[in-house]
C-alpha cells in the first residue's frame, strides 16, 4: 500500500471500513486498500463508498491515547465509540482528531468521499418483427430476437453487466459488451446483472418490447409475455350467388361477383392476395370484386399472410362461367 507523509494522521480503507488513524507524527496510507476486496471506487478526484463500509477512527499516540472526536459535515462534533456508516447519499465531509493523556490534540484533519446506495438503471431491449393485438404480443417460431442493454449510474458509474439466458438457476452468465442476437422457436428468457463501482446490484430492471420499426409495444419491470403464433390465416372465396349445378359442375353467369376473405385469430390478417385463371403471379387483393365476362372455365386461387409472417395454404375455387345467350329454334310440325 502507497504511503504519504502527513503530521498526525493517516487514512486507510480496507475490510469493510474506513480506518482513520490519528497519531503524533505518524504516516498516511491511501485511502483505498486495492488489496482488500472492498466495494470503493476513486476517480482521481472523488472518493465513492456506499453505506454498507463502515468508518473506524483508531489513534496512534506515543504516550497514551484517550479519545477522537469526529463531525460529520456541519453536525455537532462527537466523541468516537465505535466504527459508523452513514446513510445519506452524496458527497460527506468527516472532520476528525485526537486527544491524548497529556492533552495534546492533533490538528483536524478531513476526508471527503461520496455515499452512493444507488444500483445502476437498467434496461433490457427486445427487438423482432413482434406485433401487438389488442392486449397480447405475438412472435414468429422463426424470429431473429435482438437484445440491447442499456446501463447508466450517475455517481460511481456502471462496475459489470452480465447476462443470461434461460432459467436463472442452471444458465451461465455471459458479460455483456454489445447488442446480441438469438433464434428460438419460442421468445427466449434473458436475465440481467449488474452492479456499480462500489456494489451496489441491479435487483429489478425494465423490460421494453420493440417491434422492427423501433415502435414501443410495451414496457414492464416484469417478464413481458410473448406468444408464439404458429397458425396462418384460413383464406375464403365467396360467390354473391349460389351456382347452377349441372353434371356436378359448378356454373356462374357474367353478373357473379366473388370476394376474397381471411381469417386469424392470434396476430391478424397482414395481406391478401389471389390471381385468376393462368396468371402466373398473385396480385394484392384490396377488397374489390371479381367477375368474369368470358365463357368457360375459371379459377380464383387466393392465400393470405398473418402479421407475424404464417403464411396459408392457397384455396381455389373453380366453375364455368356462361356469358352465351341461349338459341331458340323454330320448326312446324304436324
Amino acid at each position: 500500500m502507497k504511503k504519504i507523509s502527513l503530521l498526525f494522521v493517516s487514512v486507510i480503507i480496507f475490510t469493510g471500513l474506513v480506518i482513520l488513524q490519528t497519531a503524533a507524527n505518524a504516516a498516511t496510507d491511501d485511502p483505498i486498500d486495492k488489496d482488500a476486496g472492498v466495494k470503493t471506487y476513486y476517480d482521481n478526484s472523488k472518493i465513492f463508498i456506499s453505506s454498507k463500509v463502515k468508518i473506524e477512527l483508531t489513534e496512534v499516540d506515543n504516550v497514551e491515547p484517550d479519545a477522537i472526536f469526529y463531525k460529520i459535515n456541519d453536525g455537532e462534533e462527537q466523541k468516537y465509540s465505535a466504527p459508523f456508516s452513514i446513510a445519506e447519499e452524496g458527497m460527506q465531509i468527516i472532520t476528525y482528531y485526537s486527544v491524548d493523556k497529556m492533552g495534546n490534540k492533533s490538528f483536524a484533519k478531513v476526508l471527503s468521499f461520496v455515499i452512493d446506495n444507488t444500483p445502476p438503471e437498467v434496461s433490457l431491449n427486445t427487438i423482432a418483427p413482434f406485433v401487438k393485438t389488442e392486449d397480447k404480443i405475438y412472435a414468429s417460431e422463426f424470429f431473429n430476437y435482438q437484445y440491447v442493454v442499456k446501463a447508466k449510474d450517475t455517481s460511481s458509474g456502471i462496475g459489470f453487466i452480465s447476462y443470461s439466458v434461460g432459467n436463472e438457476a442452471d444458465a451461465v452468465q455471459k458479460q455483456y459488451t454489445e447488442p446480441f442476437f438469438l433464434s428460438s422457436t419460442t421468445a427466449p428468457k434473458i436475465n440481467i446483472f449488474g452492479e456499480d463501482r462500489v456494489g451496489n446490484s441491479v435487483s429489478q430492471y425494465t423490460r421494453n418490447v420493440y417491434d422492427e420499426n423501433g415502435n414501443l409495444l410495451e414496457t414492464s419491470t416484469e417478464d413481458i409475455a410473448i406468444t408464439i403464433d404458429n397458425t396462418p390465416p384460413e383464406v375464403t372465396i365467396t360467390p354473391d350467388k349460389e351456382f347452377f349445378v349441372k353434371d356436378e359442375k359448378q356454373i356462374a353467369n357474367r353478373d357473379f361477383k366473388f370476394t376474397v376473405a381471411a381469417t386469424d385469430a392470434e396476430s391478424g390478417v397482414k395481406a391478401i392476395y389471389y390471381r385468376v385463371d393462368d396468371e402466373e403471379n398473385f396480385m394484392l387483393y384490396i377488397g374489390q370484386d371479381i367477375s368474369f365476362s368470358t365463357n368457360g372455365d375459371h379459377r380464383i386461387e387466393a392465400m393470405a399472410i398473418d402479421k407475424v409472417g404464417n403464411v396459408s395454404a392457397s384455396k381455389t375455387l373453380e366453375f364455368f362461367t356462361d356469358t352465351r345467350t341461349s338459341t331458340v329454334n323454330i320448326k312446324l310440325v304436324e
